[in-house]
């Protein structure tokens, strides 16, 4: 036991020492990004697969793992880090080759399947590569980096053929990093600052054409509802036609409907409800009947549950004129006005059930009488626990069910007295990370319809004109 102890010492003696200063900067890097991941991802993990550790569980592994392989590689001869590093890169281009023929994958070519193994990332060995013959080249030719044709050509080559290959894969993210590497390896390794100054300016030259050169079809507004009406404003500006999401107030209306008009562009409001299947299937019913219908319709969902992975009171339901209550109204009013025609009395209750921090009710109850005859009472809430869109109409003769879902709309049957299924859709797309009131189906279309009007096939199913009307009667049913 003493000999063993004795050889392991002496070959340990004869190892290189560590660059501590260096490895405390790597394992500070390292725990950096593992906290951050941590915190970014621990809400959303939570929610979405019921356990806050399920993201950064398998990184920890992987950081340990990494961290085990980099000891391991620091005890093998740097001699035969030489003789790898050409093979190493020959593999690597082979392997980008490769993953260009594999099946797509959201849109990109970047996994190798390795059946019965899993799947194999090629731009991942093509970093490690670079490094090696990066590293096998300057350690070969340190005297002669200063030169074109040693501390440029070579790595301008190599570069050069693996961004193409990941270009086309497509891969940008990784393209990037590798080219921050190359950089980084050549600086280090003493190529001349002419040649990043002569490389950075033809960059930044590039760009600018780049930029000068793209042409925008159409904006889309995604943001918080109260900066939407400064920035269609400026797209409008720009020539540009624009989808936007729900604005939930009339802030410049006029004004933007002037100014499309003025320059003849598409001006979109999305309102998704619109192009549900299921209320189409409705309003059809509804119209064929023609007879006078009542309805009820619950919807609401606890508001802390909207984002669960930010806090309601940082995103745009925390505030009043965007409130949570008065989404809910500005999302299924449209179709509701769109199946049963214009209100004409409206009488409306609110409360505050719950302990919320939001200074606006939590809870409506509101009875609409539409101009055709039809009174719908209309629940709205945010602290429903379970998220739910319960909605029924009935007449003398028509009673339709639906829970807010493709699976759950239904049609009584006076004559089995059985509720009957009603397929809407041969098949449908669902977010399992949302409730199973939200198709992904009536979001495509409503794009797909977006893209009809630019093209000039199609009419929107809603507009700011419209919209502005649904927008007084929410503020009609929050002044009842």
């Amino acid at each position: 036991m003493a000999v063993l102890v004795q050889k392991f010492k002496a070959r340990a003696a004869a190892l290189p020492t560590f660059d501590v200063p260096f490895l405390i900067i790597l394992l500070a890097l390292l725990s950096y990004g593992l906290i951050m991941l941590f915190s970014a991802g621990y809400a959303v993990a939570l929610y979405r697969r019921g356990d806050a550790y399920t993201y950064i569980r398998p990184q920890l592994l992987f950081a340990a793992l990494g961290v085990a392989a980099m000891y391991a590689a620091s005890l093998v001869d740097y001699h035969i880090w030489h003789k790898l590093a050409w093979p190493m890169l020959g593999l690597s281009l082979v392997l980008l080759t490769v993953v260009l023929f594999m099946p797509e994958y959201n849109g990109c070519k970047r996994w190798i399947v390795l059946p019965g193994l899993g799947t194999l990332q090629p731009s991942e060995i093509a970093k490690f590569s670079v490094v090696l013959v990066f590293s096998h080249i300057i350690s070969l030719n340190h005297d002669r980096m200063k030169t074109f044709s040693t501390g440029v050509l070579p790595f301008a080559l190599i570069l050069g053929t693996v961004t193409v290959l990941m270009l086309l894969e497509p891969h940008l993210s990784g393209t990037l990093l590798i080219l921050s590497i190359g950089a980084v390896l050549m600086f280090v390794g003493g190529t001349g600052l002419q040649w990043f100054g002569l490389a950075g300016g033809l960059g930044v030259a590039a760009i600018a054409a780049a930029v000068a050169a793209r042409h925008f079809d159409a904006a889309f507004v995604c943001t918080a509802p109260l900066t939407h009406a400064g920035i269609i404003g400026e797209l409008l500006d720009a020539g540009l036609p624009v989808f936007t999401e729900l604005n939930l107030v009339d802030d410049g209306y006029d004004a933007l409907i002037a100014n499309a008009a003025q320059k003849g562009l598409p001006l979109f409001l999305s309102s998704t409800m619109l192009y549900r299947a299921e209320t189409q299937y409705i309003k059809r019913r509804v119209a064929a009947f023609a007879k006078p219908v009542n309805y009820i319709y619950h919807i609401g969902q606890y508001l802390p549950d909207w984002h669960p992975w930010e806090n309601y009171k940082n995103f745009f339901v925390g505030d009043r004129r965007t409130g949570g209550v008065r989404e809910i109204f500005g999302i299924d009013l449209p179709w509701l006005l769109d199946a049963f025609g214009p209100v004409k009395h409206v009488y409306a209750e609110k409360d505050k059930l719950s302990g919320l921090e939001i200074d606006y009710p939590d809870s409506y109850f509101v009875t609409l009488r539409h101009e055709n005859g039809t009174k719908g009472l209309l629940a709205a809430d945010v602290v429903s626990p379970k998220a739910v869109r319960n909605f029924e109409v009935f007449g003398e003769g028509l009673h339709l069910f639906w829970e807010g879902n493709p699976r759950a709309l239904y049609s009584y049957n006076a004559e089995t007295r059985e509720k009957e299924f009603v397929d809407t859709y041969g098949s449908f797309e669902h977010d399992a990370r949302y409730s199973d009131n939200i198709v992904e189906n009536a979001y495509v279309d409503e794009i797909t319809n977006f893209f009809g009007v630019l093209a000039g096939r199609e009419q929107p199913r809603w507009s700011f004109e419209k919209d502005k009307e649904a927008i007084a009667l929410i503020e009609r049913i929050e002044g009842a």
